[in-house]
């Protein structure tokens, strides 16, 4: 099963608390962020899968260090979350992550609202 954190054990991953919140401030400011989120799922573990809510949020993410662990699911696509590379996806599809390695792999997750979508 995957774990979700907003701020505990991020320092072991190499990013400050003070470092993830001012990246969250100054993506905020820029971006319409709705939330920043870090997850970590056990080795040859996986998140449960879901369906999002609906459309008006696209997921961001990307690895904090186990590179090329992360497969995503998203509908009827897979792909390999690869070091230095974002990932962006409408979370209204079914998603789900799972760790392929032996190793614990993090992931940061930036829920960001739909360009496209104008809100009332």
């Amino acid at each position: 099963e995957g774990e979700q954190g907003e701020g505990e054990g991020a320092e072991e991953e190499g990013m400050s608390m003070s470092a993830i919140c001012n990246l969250h401030n100054e993506i905020s400011k820029k971006h319409h962020v709705h939330r920043i989120s870090y997850n970590k799922i056990s080795p040859r573990g996986r998140t449960k899968g879901h369906f999002g809510e609906s459309n008006t949020f696209l997921n961001v993410l990307a690895s904090l260090g186990a590179a090329e662990c992360l497969k995503v699911t998203v509908g009827k696509s897979e792909a390999v979350l690869k070091e230095d590379e974002l990932m962006l996806f409408d979370d209204s599809f079914f998603t789900m992550i799972e760790n392929l390695c032996d190793i614990d792999a993090t992931f940061l997750r930036i829920d960001v609202r739909h360009p496209q979508l104008i809100l009332a």
